[in-house]
């Protein structure tokens, strides 16, 4: 663990507190609220999973869901899965910044959401058609007792939460850095990374 490791902190010459904070956005705001405490009830895929998505899989893998049983035939793969339900909580976070929840969050176990006490600060994006905020970061904030949620309006939307892009990166693919008329990316950006600093100096 690299807050446990003593020889960055050495070569920083500085004083480093054991303490920290997580933000995540998207699959990174999943794993922001496993280091909280969450532990996962079930994958949002598995055909054990009450919670039946008509997604079949994030943008990035589209057929996730299709090809699950041909993944489980690697055995890193199937390692990796058998773990899915483990204790990831880590004592040294003291808060977290979940910004636009993926819809994997709404596999976590709810009784140990309910159970969390550390601070927890929400955001999400009022025009976010990937995880509308109605879906995931409503359900996270009802289920985490003193959330604080924000929705940003505007025509914010999810990938409008990614840095601005380079000319090769809108090239490459327009859609994440294409937002709505009157959203103003960098604006955004700032005010998000004000109220995180803000939210962390008080955690």
């Amino acid at each position: 663990m690299l807050l446990s490791d003593p020889s960055w902190r050495l070569a920083l010459g500085g004083t480093i507190a054991d303490r920290a904070n997580v933000a995540g956005f998207s699959a990174g705001a999943y794993t922001a609220m496993l280091i909280m405490g969450a532990p996962v009830a079930y994958s949002q895929f598995e055909p054990g999973n009450p919670v039946k998505t008509p997604i079949w899989g994030p943008r990035e893998f589209p057929n996730l869901a299709n090809q699950l049983q041909e993944l489980q035939a690697n055995p890193i793969f199937r390692e990796s899965w058998e773990r899915r339900h483990g204790d990831y909580s880590d004592a040294k976070f003291r808060s977290a910044a979940v910004i636009a929840p993926g819809r994997s969050v709404l596999g976590l176990a709810a009784v140990s959401l309910q159970r969390i006490q550390n601070p927890i600060q929400i955001f999400g994006g009022d025009a976010d058609t990937v995880v509308p905020p109605t879906d995931c970061c409503e359900w996270l904030h009802n289920n985490v007792a003193g959330s604080s949620l924000e929705v940003l309006s505007g025509g914010v939307g999810h990938y409008t939460f990614l840095p601005e892009g380079s000319e090769t990166g809108v090239k490459a693919d327009p859609e994440l850095f294409h937002d709505k008329p009157g959203a103003e990316r960098s604006a955004i950006h700032e005010h998000v990374a004000r109220s995180i600093a803000n939210f962390f100096n008080r955690a």
